[in-house]
Parts: structure tokens; sequence; C-alpha cells
């Protein structure tokens, strides 16, 4: 048995060590480690200079964009923690010791980006908040070693970057860029998008180049300028264009002016009901409009309880903790969709009125919603049996009558749930006993050789 040290490994007893012997161990150690060897590279190159720290993240940049390699799907993570990475350093780093370098490999990284994005077989887009913190980060950065160009060059440099935007790295660089443009380069910006919007035939540049004049107020915070570009340039979509200004008017403060936008929208018959319920539920609040407000919060309750809702709708009408169980019974009464009040009740583990659930619809459930029935199941287990014996039939049903070989193995893992819940049953007598359920699943898919050997192997047969 090996002898326990009498001095504990810690940065502190480390850092008691000779150096030439910890550097001796370090290097010996980082020969045969090639993650090691590039952290101490690292480290070297790190403690040289700000230029050793930029030529370091410019190589790593060069790394993922020079087109020598590809991530495959399941890399997609390994490259979403290295562009993570490097921006972190670019901001905790290099920045800490020379702005003008963290500006220097930022520019960089955007020049890169179109080329990082298609070096990855992905179409998830989990790199793409990344890049566009980059860009935002690049803004505020340029903006405090004092930009030595001229607003007219900054505001060419967005307008550069927006035009060549095709994967969305730079959809938000005007607001990104606010503290660098200041007045006068908003203002150089903005006759560039007029000028080109005069240039442009195609319709949807034209849209596209309105759109970002509209993105310009909002910088600017200045919902008038706003409402002054829609009447200049009017919308094929009245609807949807007096909620924008709405919404604009509403997070100003301008409540009675925004609610009367709002009757010219139509909620039911918008896609984007939850920007009209939270616009109307401002400008009620900005008014004391308390009963409005609560007629608001329990129709989305309704229509999608969940614990925040409830919280929402308790909150509005004042209730106490006692008051919970009606507003429950509210959303079981009002509710459309069984899964979502399935979903509710095993948020809040209302286990009692979840049951009654499970047990009178025992022949409807569909185990495609595995979302939804597997954590039911897994909180009925205990207190419940039957009713999780139900959702878990159910599930197994779903798998085998796919015929996805893959999931058998969580059939089988679920059959031997049911096992044990057997032993917690007493009356079978509404969905019949586990020897038969069992029985009637070996009938029904005995052509399925896989499945079969999982039961084998488990002991389940």
């Amino acid at each position: 048995m090996r002898k326990k040290p009498s001095t504990p490994l810690t940065e502190k007893s480390l850092a008691a060590l000779d150096t030439k012997k910890l550097a001796h161990f370090l290097y010996e150690y980082a020969l045969r480690d090639p993650l090691l060897f590039t952290a101490a590279e690292h480290l070297v190159q790190y403690s040289e200079s700000h230029e050793g720290m930029l030529k370091l993240i410019l190589n790593r940049i060069k790394g993922i964009s020079s087109g020598q390699r590809s991530y495959f799907r399941s890399d997609a993570r390994e490259l979403d923690h290295e562009v993570y990475d490097i921006v972190r350093s670019i901001e905790e780093e290099l920045a800490l010791v020379c702005k003008e370098d963290a500006v220097t490999a930022l520019q960089f990284l955007a020049e890169r980006s179109g080329a990082i994005i298609e070096s990855v077989d992905t179409s998830d887009g989990t790199v793409y908040p990344h890049l566009q913190y980059a860009v935002s980060l690049l803004g505020q950065l340029w903006a405090k070693i004092g930009v030595k160009e001229e607003p007219k060059l900054v505001a060419r440099y967005v307008l550069d970057k927006l035009n060549d935007n095709g994967y969305g790295v730079f959809d938000y660089i005007i607001e990104g860029f606010k503290d660098v443009l200041g007045d006068s380069g908003y203002s150089a910006l903005e006759k560039l998008f007029r000028k080109s919007i005069t240039n442009s035939s195609e319709s949807d540049r034209k849209e596209r180049l309105v759109d970002r004049l509209k993105n310009l107020a909002d910088a600017q915070n200045d919902p008038d300028k706003y409402i002054a570009l829609t009447k200049e340039f009017p919308s094929k979509h009245q609807e949807y264009e007096h909620l924008e200004v709405a919404k604009r008017l509403a997070a100003a403060g301008r409540a009675e002016e925004a609610l009367d936008r709002m009757q010219h929208v139509t909620s039911d018959s918008i896609s984007w009901k939850s920007d009209v319920d939270k616009t109307l539920l401002m400008c009620y609040k900005i008014l004391g409009r308390h009963d409005d407000a609560y007629d608001i919060l329990e129709q989305r309750f309704i229509q999608g309880p969940s614990k925040d809702t409830l919280k929402a709708v308790m909150q509005a009408k004042r209730a106490k903790k006692g008051d919970r169980d009606s507003f429950v019974e509210l959303a079981i009464s009002k509710s459309n969709n069984v899964y979502t009040l399935v979903d509710f009740l095993t948020e809040i583990k209302d286990v009692k009125r979840l049951a009654a659930i499970v047990c009178n619809k025992h022949k409807d459930w569909d185990g495609d919603a595995y979302g939804t029935l597997q954590p039911a199941a897994n909180l009925l287990e205990v207190t419940a049996p039957l009713e999780a014996t139900i959702l878990y039939r159910a599930l197994i049903d779903s798998i085998l009558t796919r015929a996805k070989s893959k999931y058998y193995y969580h059939a089988a893992r679920y059959l031997g749930k049911l096992s044990l819940l057997a032993t917690l049953i007493s009356d079978f007598s509404l969905v019949g006993t586990h020897v038969e359920y069992l029985a009637t699943i070996r009938e029904l898919h005995k052509r399925k050789p896989a499945f079969l050997a999982l039961l084998e192997q488990e002991d389940l047969a």
C-alpha cells in the first residue's frame, strides 16, 4: 500500500520546489503528453510578451480556419470549445496587457469567421454566439483604445461587414459598435445605408437595408426615429409593423401610445403571440391596470401551464400558497393539451393529480412523447406504481413498434422496472398483469431477435 505523502500536492507546495527541478519534471512529462506539451508551449509564449500571446492566438485562429481540418458533427463541441477559449483568451488575457493587440486578434477572428463555420459539418449553429460575441467585444475594445480612424471609416467597416454577412456573424455589429461609432459614426452609417437604398434595384436588399436603419434607431434608443422610418418606408406587413412600434413605445414608458398601436394587432391571427402578451403586460403594468394584466397571465397559464406561469399568475392575483391548488385545478379543467399538463404536474411534483390523469387516459398514451412520459413515470414509481407502469408500457410499445434496434436497450431497461413495480401492485384489473403484458410483447415482437436476446441477457424472459 502506497504511503500517503506528508506534504500534500497544492499550488503552494509546487511553488516551494526548486525551479530547475520543477522545469525538468514538467518538460519530461510534456514530451510524452501532446496536450501537456501544447499547454506548456502556451505558457512559455504567454510569458514572453503580449506579442507572443498575439502570435499564439493568431496561430490558433489559423488552425481552425485554414481549411486543412474539417470537424464532423460529433466534433462540433470541440470546435465550439476552441472558439470560446480563443475569445476568452483575447478578452481575459491579451486585452489586459495590450488592448490594441486584442483588437487585432478579434479583427482577424472576424475575418476568418466564415471559414471557421464552413469547417464544421453541422447546422446546429452553436459556434455562432461565440463569434457574434467576438464582434461585439471588438467594438467595445476598439472604443476603449480611442479610435484613430475617422467615424466615416468605422461606419464603412460596419457597412462592409453587414454586406458580407452570409453566416450572420455580424448581425449585431451596430449595437456592438455603438460606443466606437458614436453620434457622428451613426450619422455617417445612416448616410451610407440611405445611399445604398437609393442605388439598389433589388427589393429584398432594400428591405434589409431599411431594417439596418431601424437597427440604428434602436441602438440610439430613439423610438420616434424608428416610427419615422416606418412612415418613410411602409412595410407590406402593417400588423407586424404596429406591433414592433408598440414594443418600442412600451419600452420607452409611453404606454398609452403603445396601446393605440396594439388596437391594430389581433393576437389570435398572429404567430408572435408571446410578443403581443409581453407588450400588453408592460403597458398594463405602467398604467396600473392590474385586472387586465391578470387576464393575460391567466390565459398564458392555461395555455402553457408551468412553474413559472403559475408563479406569475399567483403574484398577479396576490394569491397565497394555500390558493395554489385552485390554480392547478384551473389548468387541469381548461387545458387542451394533456401532454403539456403532464409536463406541468411533473415539474411541480403533484403526484396525486398526475396519477389521476394517467389512469383516466390509460389507453391513449403515445410513447413517442418520450420527453414527457419518461420523467412522469420516474416520478410516479414510488407512490403510484400502477400509473408508472402504464407510462413505461407506452414507452416500450413505442420503441418496439418503431423497430429501432439501437433503442431496444431502453425497452429492456423499462421492462426491468416493470418487474420491480409489479411486486408493488395489488390490482392489475385496469391494464392486465405483468406476466400477461410480457407474453403479449414476446408474441407481437417475436421477429425481433435483438430485443429477445436482451430479454434473455437481462433475465426478463
